[in-house]
């Protein structure tokens, strides 16, 4: 699949890793991505992922929970219409 601009990748890994209980669960990944040549990403460590959404009332936190769940209410939209007939 292609992603739009802007999109979060290992929103499943992410949530994982943040309901363990000191943020020591890494899973594996569950699927490979390529970027086309020109493109930019930035990449995290879980584990700095953990420690800002720990942060007490922190407006990154806010707004990877809500990245997550956009991302995850799009997939689960997406694989309903596969069905919908």
């Amino acid at each position: 699949s292609t992603l739009p601009p802007y999109q979060l990748v290992g929103e499943a890994s992410l949530l994982e890793n943040l309901q363990s209980e000191d943020g020591s669960v890494h899973p594996p990944a569950r699927a490979t991505v390529v970027a086309t040549a020109g493109s930019y990403y930035v990449r995290w460590p879980q584990s700095a992922f953990y420690e800002l959404q720990q942060e007490e009332d922190s407006d990154f936190g806010y707004a990877i929970q809500l990245m997550i769940a956009r991302t995850l209410s799009s997939k689960l939209s997406a694989a309903r219409a596969l069905f919908i007939f």
